[in-house]
């Protein structure tokens, strides 16, 4: 996942970002709304990081959120067949 999917989708990024790191408020998250280096720079001052270490817990973030979208487009198939095969149970049958 590159930045600009990040940034574009934030509302649900942000969810997930809140849950990781607890000591971000709404607010903090309202104010970041997708700027990668307001991110950066608040986890830095939330958490007592440097510089270097909070750009790399942003990428590694980032990485993360990549991973769980490829599962979820490899799980999201067997789940269409499923729904797929659900509803041919409700079909009437030809006579």
């Amino acid at each position: 996942m590159k930045w600009d999917q990040v940034k574009r989708d934030w509302s649900s990024v942000s969810q997930q970002v809140k849950l990781k790191w607890g000591k971000f408020t709404d607010e903090d998250l309202a104010m970041i709304s997708g700027q990668r280096d307001t991110f950066v720079k608040l986890l830095e001052q939330r958490y007592g990081d440097g510089r270097a270490e909070a750009e790399r817990k942003v990428d590694a973030f980032v990485q993360e959120l990549k991973a769980q979208t490829e599962r979820s487009k490899i799980l999201s198939w067997p789940q269409r067949c499923w729904e797929n095969i659900r509803s041919y149970r409700h079909a009437k049958p030809r006579i």
